[in-house]
């Protein structure tokens, strides 16, 4: 018999706690692992607690599957070097690792199915606001995201 798996009560059940950017060249995917040649290009974003959010939805177009997928978050941006940072995620495409509250890591995403990084930036009103960066990575792929073994 097949079925879903039921949590025990001192799991989490869910939240994504971390977001990694990997640029497709430097990540080879066999089955469920992954080998990431070079973590120089790589990306962590910060995500402020309880923002980051994955979505995944099966979609038909002339006949054939895709999925629209969305990791998004909160971050913060608070100085130059960060400002670089972000101009580099939204001038390439790039494959998303992140990981959940129960240490479960999934990619979306594939060396040739990449995602595109958007942002919207937000001061706040007043001074106790924070200077935050609302980001997502979105794309339709193929390749139905997966969970793999931890690849840091």
């Amino acid at each position: 018999m097949k079925s879903i798996t039921k949590p025990s009560l001192l799991e989490n059940l869910g939240g994504l706690l971390r977001v990694w950017a990997i640029p497709p060249e430097v990540i080879l995917i066999t089955g469920r692992t992954i080998a990431i040649s070079s973590q120089t290009n790589v990306i962590k974003l910060y995500c402020i607690e309880d923002t980051a959010n994955f979505t995944r939805e099966k979609k038909k177009d002339n006949g054939n599957d895709y999925y629209d997928v969305i990791v998004s978050g909160v971050t913060l941006c608070k100085t130059s070097a960060d400002e670089e940072i972000l101009q580099e995620l939204e001038q390439k495409k790039w494959v998303v690792i992140f990981e959940d509250g129960n240490n479960l890591f999934k990619i979306a995403g594939t060396p040739t199915e990449r995602l595109t990084f958007l942002s919207d930036e937000d001061s706040g009103k007043s001074t106790s606001d924070r200077n935050q960066v609302f980001f997502k990575f979105i794309g339709k792929i193929i390749a139905r995201p997966f969970f793999i073994t931890d690849p840091f």
